[in-house]
């Protein structure tokens, strides 16, 4: 158990460290929260006395709308918190399913990602890239807020070298607030739209 919730954790081997509390596991390592996420990899260290459980391992995390991956992490045992380090990619489920038809948004960054669930906030640094259908969005730094039900993005806000392309049309701006409620996308700091006509012509257009 960790504070109020249960967890399941599985593996093929694991030492226990009755001085330090610490347990290394190997193989096949699952943990599942009593909410249904779930993290798997091939090592992994829980730290007993510090409720924190790290991998230096590739890891995969999974819930109902989100699947992360990456390479090393740490996280309460629970799932509530998590960082993951390097090559990060997340999948996010953007809409419900209508008739086994739904939207997402793939997410990569160079890392580290973390996801903090008790205030709904997943925060990308580095080389960050965002991609859903015809749109990519790119930043160095990118945070997403989900709705109170975890059910899909309420608001993103990227910073630095932020960069949007859909088709041929082209944005760039230090700042890009997307609001989902009003789906009403604000640039600031330098703001510049490259826009290709009806007539094949580029259209530029610059602000402050």
């Amino acid at each position: 158990t960790f504070g109020d919730q249960k967890m399941n954790l599985t593996a093929k081997t694991g030492v226990v460290n009755q001085t330090s509390g610490k347990i290394h596991l190997e193989e096949d390592v699952v943990i599942t929260s009593e909410d249904g996420k779930q993290l798997t990899t091939d090592t992994l260290d829980w730290h007993r006395n510090e409720d924190l459980v790290t991998t230096k391992d590739d890891v995969k995390i999974t819930d109902q709308r989100m699947m992360a991956t990456g390479t090393g992490m740490k996280a309460q045992p629970n799932l509530k918190t998590a960082e993951i380090y390097e090559d990060v990619t997340v999948t996010i489920e953007t809409e419900p399913k209508k008739e086994e038809l739904s939207k997402t948004v793939t997410i990569t960054s160079d890392g580290p990602m973390v996801v903090d669930q008790v205030i709904s906030l997943a925060t990308f640094e580095d080389n960050v890239m965002a991609v859903q259908e015809n749109q990519t969005l790119k930043a160095d730094r990118m945070e997403i807020y989900f709705n109170a039900e975890k059910s899909g993005i309420d608001k993103m806000i990227c910073t630095g070298n932020v960069q949007i392309v859909q088709g041929d049309n082209r944005s760039y701006a230090q700042k890009a607030v997307y609001v989902a409620s009003t789906q009403k996308l604000t640039l600031t700091g330098r703001p510049k739209l490259i826009l290709l006509t009806e007539g094949g012509n580029l259209f530029a257009a610059t602000g402050d």
